[in-house]
């Protein structure tokens, strides 16, 4: 993880390094494109598990993550089941395509993994910095600013940016 500087400037600014955040800037940093995530805690950080469709493989492929999910070992599931009017119906995501499973992962450890895919992909991550607000009035330059909380005492900050997530 980048322990840098916040630059003053990036062509995209991420607010959040979550699942979404991570995977945004794993795609725009393997582009070339100046990325940065701004995330306000500390990963790993507490989160509660999740269930995810096989569907999100093709994206995972995309950015490029997919064999380091495998590699993690998180429990695959091959269908699901659910209840509705008092009927069970059994569900095989293999009846609708799939090839690959859905997976339940454990949220730190699956928001880690990406945060840290994407900073070898060339995204600069900074943890533990919160944004507080985003200054859109001077069109094509929005200006972010923020606290930096490493380090004890919150220092406030600011990054302009061309776009930000």
């Amino acid at each position: 993880m980048t322990t840098a500087e916040i630059p003053r400037h990036a062509s995209v600014l991420i607010i959040g390094g979550g699942p979404a955040g991570s995977s945004a800037a794993a795609l725009l940093a393997r582009a070339g494109i100046d990325t940065v995530i701004l995330e306000k805690a500390r990963h790993p950080r507490p989160a509660v598990g999740e269930s995810l469709i096989p569907h999100f493989w093709k994206y995972t492929d995309r950015f490029g993550a997919s064999d380091l999910i495998e590699a993690e070992g998180f429990v695959a599931k091959a269908g699901g089941i659910s209840v509705w009017n008092g009927r069970i119906h059994k569900i095989a995501f293999s009846d609708f395509g799939f090839t690959r499973p859905a997976l339940h992962v454990e949220r730190d450890r699956f928001d880690s993994l990406l945060l840290d895919h994407a900073g070898r992909c060339g995204a600069a991550i900074h943890q533990q910095v919160a944004v507080k607000r985003v200054d859109f009035s001077r069109p094509g330059q929005p200006v972010a600013h923020y606290a930096d909380l490493r380090g004890g005492a919150p220092r406030p900050g600011q990054i302009a940016c061309r776009y930000v997530i």
